[in-house]
């Protein structure tokens, strides 16, 4: 039987990152003015990713949110170009954060952005993994990461229903939404192999689509 108890001891140091984490998410959840939006774009990005679950569809909204304000700047139709190029490149989908950085600062802002994103979150697991064991044998963590999971599913699931109302019905979307479909849910191909694919094709077609 699985123990009920579960005892937490915290160093000092561990209490000051995690109250400069919880700043971070206050600083995300508080609705302030827009003009505090360039100047405090890095940290509440840095508490955007403590609230993130499930990978990089599950970000777009939070990160539209920053991102596409009258003072940073980003306009929908680079939101939108952003998150479509970016499974076709190597990495995770949230390789499109240095993206919204470097449109916002150049190349510092890239490194900004890609910090702030991903650092807090990291603390976050490391200070977690020192009671991962303790964690994993305590029955109201697992049913809290079934919870989660569920969540997660249905923030999926609402991000890629909001993408697909954008896009056209052209054959060739449809053609590719319906390849992509078969490989995930009958071959299960590597994800990697599927964007390849569809970004080799994609480059053909340009290729030759321009000439003609």
């Amino acid at each position: 039987m699985r123990s009920t108890r579960f005892a937490v001891s915290f160093a000092r140091g561990d209490w000051q990152i995690l109250g400069m984490l919880c700043a971070f998410v206050l600083l995300f959840a508080l609705p302030l003015p827009h003009r505090f939006d360039l100047a405090l774009l890095w940290p509440r990005l840095a508490g955007a990713g403590m609230t993130l679950f499930g990978g990089g569809f599950s970000a777009l909204p939070v990160l539209k949110t920053l991102f596409v304000t009258p003072t940073i700047g980003i306009s929908e139709n680079d939101f939108t170009l952003a998150f479509s190029l970016s499974p076709i490149s190597p990495g995770p989908l949230l390789n499109v954060v240095p993206f919204f950085g470097y449109l916002v600062d150049g190349w510092p802002g890239a490194v900004f952005a890609t910090l702030a994103l991903f650092v807090p979150s990291g603390c976050l697991v490391v200070l977690a993994q020192r009671h991962l064991h303790q964690l994993k044998m305590n029955p109201r963590f697992e049913h809290g990461m079934r919870i989660l999971r569920a969540v997660t599913t249905a923030f999926l699931a609402v991000a890629v229903l909001r993408i697909a109302g954008r896009v056209p019905l052209q054959p060739v979307y449809l053609i590719t939404a319906f390849f992509s479909a078969i490989c995930f849910g009958k071959l299960k191909l590597p994800v990697y192999a599927v964007y390849g694919t569809v970004a080799v094709v994609c480059r053909l077609w340009l290729a030759y689509g321009a000439r003609a």
